[in-house]
């Protein structure tokens, strides 16, 4: 391994040998760089041939950097390992003649040996992973099948899609779905616009609906509330709560994944605390096995993931675990809280700070102090002083063989906000502000970062008319959308195979991709006046003396109707199957292929729903645009790889999705305290403004339901615990916005969403004051 001088403030964590120690790291710190190192260190050192070290993390992305980066550091020290392969009179000559020779084999075999014991001695996977791994192991213990499979995100999301419209295709979902819905809150006279207006809210309540019912699940799983008993309670005769229309979709949802023989990432977890917790015999031998457990990005820790963590790690645990409270910024969407991290700092043997880091500039890293400092003393919401733990990041040293933070040649950092102005405008503006920076520092990447997916979409509208090259990572792109449409194409044609203008239009858009749209319309248009089956079938016979057989495009033309010949052939019986066929027949990349193996899987769900579904229904399935089943598919697999910013490009983001990347530029948009809430008088997403006032705030409803299912207490009112939680999440994701930015930063906002003619969504905006402290600095600093 290369000697490498640490940090100061790294020095005392690569001493580490034993017990518990907390590892709280700013931005930006290097908190893999030390993991990996104290891994290998710990792995050469302090471990037997009988032991392991255990690293978890949270993305799949992150296990392969983990990997490839322990890797590294191993063979670089034990890099002599080229394969020996001599027979025992071979060495016996080599020792005979050259002692030095003798002592290099040695070396190389004892290096080889080495290499091999200790890429055996580490295992890094995801919380998921593991409880899969203990589960796959002791299924007798969960009473599971140890065939049972593993619905991920997007494969849960289509199960509960489908089960909501079940549901909500009933007479009685459709009574209770619009029950919740504030239809009063309707002013308009003309009664077209009255029902226009009357189906925006239902849409809306949809999505709304959507989310209650993923949270409400996952609680209930957590809280050990089964259907059954859920059931129960609902049917009692006075219930009158919200759980009411959880109720049917939760035992829906739990049947089909029994059915499908799946478990999703909450039973995961569940099953396995459960057998760690209740058998003695496989928590002892976990005991055994890992001497050491690395946790990292542990403020996404939640309870139930801690209490298998702890429990693996055994009475006197060997236990790192490393994060940053102030990114803490998933509680949203899961149950993980950083009080778990806090906890875990307060009582740990040991607790080392990774306060310096060298991904920004002095400028940018004084902002993000400067907010920490006024989240501490100065903020309005007393109660929310916590959400930033008081930790300031400091510059690395100079001159120590570090690489060192990035020196701008002048105060790279604004604030602009439109006064009278509209979202629309600033989008504008933003688009002017990177057509200048691409134009003066062509190789710098930028980062346009917005609070939700369609505020992408808006900004991906206006760079397009621009021609400015962009990749947009919250949106389900163009080609991933194209392979659910090609496949449905492909599903159509085979039902109406007689269709020569389907036919010629597939091979066009899937065939011959490269090729100009004049060219391929020229050529393809000498084909329509033939039949299907002769195209197919006896393509030859045809004498087309017109065409070039040695051009490209010839040559893709006839691959196409080989693939689709290829394609009929197959037996339609299994749609699910047929999806697959189809996909290894189209040239499609891994993002592409994850996509086609989700819509085998839904099209199965789809018949084991519904045994009398014929390949008709399926595509009309397919084709529905509006399907939140694809949209779920095509958001989360859209980043299926991961990311990396290249020089020169420009990314969209929702600043969630921004953690972990950094870009030279940074973009901060709807600044507003809307997008970052700053106290209880703001207007909370939480707030559903289409809801009846008691409705107004399900999620805060869901928690009281299932406090008192759980508990038999009187509701308590969640309202503003829910807020506040909201207000401190806001407050991370400002500062995970400001942390992103490399060298220049860029904060927006407008007085108003669009242009102000009265509606909900046009009241005027207000400054956040987080944007307020930032403006007032910036200032100074200009003054």
């Amino acid at each position: 391994m290369s000697k490498i001088t640490y940090r100061e403030d790294q020095k005392p964590i690569m001493e580490y040998k034993s017990g518990t120690m907390a590892v709280p790291a700013v931005p930006g710190a290097g908190k893999t760089f030390i993991v990996t190192r104290l891994v290998t260190e710990l792995l050469e050192n302090n471990i037997d041939s009988k032991e392991k070290i255990l690293v978890l993390t949270y993305m799949n992305s992150a296990v392969n950097n983990f990997k490839g980066r322990i890797k590294k550091l191993l063979n670089e020290k034990y890099k002599d390992n080229e394969e020996i392969d001599l027979s025992n009179s071979e060495i016996e000559e080599i020792k005979k003649e050259d002692i030095e020779n003798t002592t290099k084999w040695e070396i190389k075999k004892k290096n080889k040996e080495t290499l091999r014991r200790l890429s055996n001695s580490y295992e890094v996977m995801t919380i998921h992973s593991l409880a899969t791994k203990i589960i796959k192991e002791n299924p007798e213990a969960a009473m599971l099948s140890d065939e049972f499979m593993i619905a991920d995100e997007v494969e849960k999301n289509l199960i509960l899609s489908e089960c909501i419209d079940k549901y909500l295709s009933t007479e009685k979902g459709k009574s209770y779905f619009k029950h919740f819905i504030d239809y009063s809150s309707i002013k308009e006279k003309d009664e077209r616009k009255r029902k226009d207006k009357e189906i925006e809210l239902e849409f809306k309540w949809k999505k709304g609906f959507f989310e209650l019912i993923v949270q409400s699940i996952s609680k209930l799983k957590y809280e050990e509330i089964t259907p059954e008993i859920l059931n129960e309670r609902v049917s009692e005769e006075n219930y009158k709560g919200i759980m009411i229309v959880v109720a049917p979709i939760y035992d829906m949802y739990c049947k089909s994944l029994k059915m499908n023989g799946l478990l999703d990432f909450d039973d995961l977890l569940i099953n396995a605390y459960r057998i760690v917790r209740d058998n003695q015999e496989v928590r002892e031998k976990l005991n055994k096995k890992y001497k050491y457990i690395f946790e990292d990005e542990c403020q996404d820790s939640n309870e139930i993931q801690g209490k298998i963590i702890k429990l693996i790690g055994g009475n006197k645990p060997n236990l790192v675990r490393v994060g940053d409270i102030n990114q803490s910024i998933s509680g949203t969407f899961s149950e993980s809280n950083p009080k778990f991290f806090r906890n875990f700092i307060k009582n740990a043997d040991y607790c080392y700070r990774m306060d310096m880091a060298n991904r920004s500039s002095k400028d940018i890293i004084d902002l993000a102090n400067i907010l920490v400092d006024y989240v501490n003393k100065d903020l309005v919401q007393k109660e929310c002083r916590d959400a930033l733990e008081n930790m300031k990041i400091r510059t690395v040293e100079k001159g120590k063989g570090y690489k060192e933070n990035p020196e701008p040649e002048k105060y790279s950092i604004n604030t602009k906000w439109l006064i009278g102005g509209t979202f629309d405008e600033e989008l504008k503006e933003t688009v002017k502000f990177i057509k200048g920076i691409k134009r003066k520092y062509p190789t710098k990447s930028i980062g346009v970062l917005l609070p939700y997916n369609n505020d992408c979409k808006e900004m991906a509208i206006k760079l397009k008319n621009e021609d400015i090259e962009f990749e947009n990572l919250s949106n389900s792109s163009e080609k991933m959308k194209r392979v659910i449409h090609n496949i449905s194409d492909i599903l159509d044609f085979i039902i109406n195979n007689d269709d020569t203008e389907k036919l010629i239009n597939l091979i066009g858009k899937i065939f011959i991709i490269d090729e100009s749209e004049e060219g391929k319309f020229d050529f393809l248009n000498i084909f329509k006046k033939f039949d299907t089956e002769d195209l197919i079938y006896r393509f030859y016979d045809l004498n087309l003396d017109i065409v070039d057989d040695n051009s490209d495009i010839f040559k893709k033309f006839i691959n196409g109707l080989e693939k689709i010949r290829e394609i009929l052939e197959y037996s339609c019986k299994r749609v699910d199957l047929l999806i697959l066929f189809i996909r290894d027949r189209i040239n499609l990349e891994d993002e592409e292929m994850a996509i086609a193996e989700y819509l085998s899987f839904y099209t199965k769900i789809l018949k084991r729903d519904d045994e009398d579904i014929n390949i008709e229904k399926i595509v009309e399935k397919l084709k529905d645009k509006e399907c939140k089943s694809f949209k779920h598919i095509l958001d989360i697999t859209s980043n299926i790889n991961g990311y990396e910013p290249t020089p020169g490009s420009v990314t969209l983001c929702t600043y969630h999705k921004s953690k972990g990347m950094e870009w030279d530029c940074v973009f901060m948009l709807k600044c507003n305290n809307y997008s970052f809430s700053d106290n209880l008088n703001c207007n909370f997403q939480c707030e559903k403004y289409y809801l009846k006032q008691k409705y107004k705030n399900p999620e805060a409803l869901i928690k009281s339901e299932i406090e008192k299912l759980k508990n038999g207490l009187e509701r308590t009112d969640f309202n503003i615990e829910i807020k506040l939680d909201i207000i401190r999440e806001k407050i991370r994701l400002f500062y995970v916005g400001i942390t992103r930015a490399k060298e220049m930063l860029i904060l927006s906002g407008s007085d108003y969403i669009t242009k102000p003619i009265g509606s909900y969504n046009q009241r005027k905006q207000k400054k956040s004051e987080y944007f307020k402290i930032i403006e007032k600095e910036i200032q100074f600093r200009r003054n």
